[in-house]
């Protein structure tokens, strides 16, 4: 078995693109393309807080961190792996340095409430699904782990098979879980996360990871007998129909407006 991969993604309307605040992995590549390492082939997505300072930079970070992370990622080992993979090897010595001197390079030093602000740090959901190889190929089963609403949906003979870590809209709130660049913050989240392990996979499988407008939207299209997996299929082709059909949920007062990031996963035979 191997994956076949896009992903597609929107910035708020109303916002220029570098405004976008949600980042997924793998992002470098064209669609169809996989990196790969010897034990995994793994994809992230997250949704950077807008409340919070430099949180598009943060969830970028984490995306990248665990996504090209080559060993196991467990509900065990992960807020270790965020304190030092992610905030004391990525994070406090070279993102943020970097983003300070950019900054004056730039002629616009941090301010004081720019500095109050980077001292509460920056916050993001988390998503991440691992599909566990064996000489580069698919083994048959998959692990995913999440902290907040970004969601995951695993469609099988046309059916919703999988729904993750939510259970329905009802779910969504103003207030998701996030993952905070200030490890106080992430103290009392280790209870929080939700993981699931050995899930298995057949060829066919599809898998769609979303972050919260798009999930929102694709559990209410389903809880009102709908098959939002068809749709995705009907309207989606490339960037260009995937930002068309967006602002046309946007329109219709289907999906609030958010930013939105979609990544499609199909398993197929061969490789």
């Amino acid at each position: 078995m191997k994956i076949d991969y896009s992903h597609f993604w929107l910035q708020k309307a109303g916002n220029l693109a570098s405004a976008y605040e949600d980042d997924f992995f793998p992002y470098k590549y064209p669609f169809g393309i996989i990196p790969h390492n010897l034990k995994y082939d793994r994809y992230a997505i997250a949704d950077g807080a807008s409340t919070a300072y430099l949180s598009g930079l943060w969830a970028g970070i984490l995306v990248e961190g665990f996504g090209s992370f080559e060993d196991e990622i467990t509900k065990t080992n992960f807020f270790d792996l965020v304190q030092t993979l992610i905030i004391n090897k990525k994070w406090n010595p070279i993102v943020l340095p970097d983003y300070i001197k950019k900054r004056e390079d730039e002629g616009k030093p941090l301010s004081w409430y720019d500095e109050m602000a980077l001292q509460n740090g920056a916050a993001s959901t988390f998503l991440e699904i691992s599909f566990s190889l064996e000489e580069n190929k698919l083994r048959g089963n998959f692990s995913s782990l999440a902290i907040g609403d970004s969601c995951l949906f695993q469609v099988r003979t046309g059916e919703l098979v999988t729904k993750f870590p939510l259970n329905s809209s009802a779910d969504f709130d103003n207030s998701p879980l996030l993952i905070s660049s200030d490890p106080k913050q992430n103290v009392n989240l280790q209870e929080n996360i939700a993981y699931m392990e050995n899930q298995n996979i057949v060829v066919g499988d599809q898998f769609f990871l979303m972050t919260d407008a798009l999930a929102s939207w694709f559990f209410q299209e389903h809880e009102h007998g709908g098959k939002p997996w068809e749709i995705v299929g009907e309207k989606v082709a490339d960037q260009s129909s995937f930002s068309d059909w967006i602002e046309q949920l946007r329109e219709n007062k289907l999906m609030r407006n958010d930013d939105v990031t979609l990544m499609i996963l199909k398993i197929q035979g061969g490789g």
